[in-house]
């Protein structure tokens, strides 16, 4: 059998910043974990929707200092 090369791509909304990454995290580690998959590249990129002046969150404004 052939091994199949694909690219996964999630997505998640959420309102704290910890709370979206902790998710990705594990989603990562129970991808990396299956005995049958090899993952050769993995990236994590969480941005902010709406512009910094629509709402005050201090978890976000310091997250990217």
């Amino acid at each position: 059998m052939q091994p199949a090369r694909v690219t996964l791509a999630l997505t998640t909304c959420g309102c704290e910043l910890r709370q979206i990454e902790s998710a990705l995290q594990a989603i990562e580690r129970t991808v990396v974990s299956m005995a049958d998959v090899e993952v050769l590249d993995a990236t994590h990129d969480v941005f902010r929707w709406q512009d910094r002046g629509s709402f005050a969150n201090y978890e976000w404004d310091t997250a990217d200092e």
